[in-house]
């Protein structure tokens, strides 16, 4: 039988921080965490700390980006407003 030890490196970001890729990311992609837990292969080089502030600012325009290309991708389906109002009751 083989054993062997890892050790689980954590990173906490200073308080009114969150913590996010350093590398560019996408914006739908990118991930903030109050708390990373850094897996083999990964590095404490690989996150950087935001303000609170800027990462909701971040995820609000995620956000609109989302809608943004939901509207469009049902538009270009020929999904309309009329359209998504069956099943209601008249």
């Amino acid at each position: 039988m083989t054993q062997k030890e890892y050790v689980t490196r954590v990173l906490r970001p200073a308080e009114g921080y969150l913590l996010t890729e350093a590398a560019d990311v996408a914006l739908a992609a990118r991930t903030f965490a109050a708390e990373v837990f850094l897996g083999a292969g990964d590095a404490a080089e690989n996150w950087r700390e935001v303000s609170i502030e800027e990462a909701e600012n971040l995820q609000a325009r995620r956000q609109a980006q989302l809608q943004t290309n939901l509207r469009e991708r049902l538009l270009a389906a020929g999904v309309t407003n009329d359209n998504l109002k069956g099943g209601e009751d008249d």
